[in-house]
């Protein structure tokens, strides 16, 4: 019996030093927030701060020239990697979303890997070459 008289007062000694260390810790996060100032709820708004790119024009522009200043305007804008296809897209004409919709659905999502995409692209968009007035080999 003395043995688990024992053992719950070492527990509740326990408890007594973990209720210090929270009311500590409370009064630090409480000391932090104060140096932080007041916290609005709701968050600023975000402005895009990356500048919209003209869409393809296929009338007007190899996609090879575009598809080069396209990826020169991602460098200067630090674009990363991972927001690239986003930024292009939002870019884009509806019939140049739309073809490139259809073509990875038709593709399947699973299939698609950025390497290949480049290619899928130059096939996609050369359909539109014949409507080019002053055609030069891509």
């Amino acid at each position: 019996m003395s043995e688990m008289g024992e053992i719950v007062e070492l527990f509740r000694k326990q408890m007594e030093v973990q209720q210090q260390q929270i009311e500590e810790q409370r009064k630090q996060i409480e000391k932090l927030l104060s140096f932080l100032g007041p916290v609005s709820a709701t968050p600023p708004a975000v402005a895009s701060s990356v500048p919209s790119f003209p869409a393809f024009d296929p009338t007007s522009e190899l996609w090879k020239e575009y598809w080069a200043r396209f990826k020169t305007f991602a460098g200067a804008n630090s674009i990363p990697a991972e927001k690239l296809a986003q930024v292009f897209l939002t870019n884009q004409t509806t019939t140049t979303f739309k073809l490139l919709s259809t073509l990875a659905f038709q593709q399947g999502t699973r299939q698609l890997t950025p390497g290949p995409t480049d290619s899928q692209l130059k096939l996609a968009l050369r359909r539109f070459d014949w409507l080019r007035p002053n055609r030069r080999p891509a």
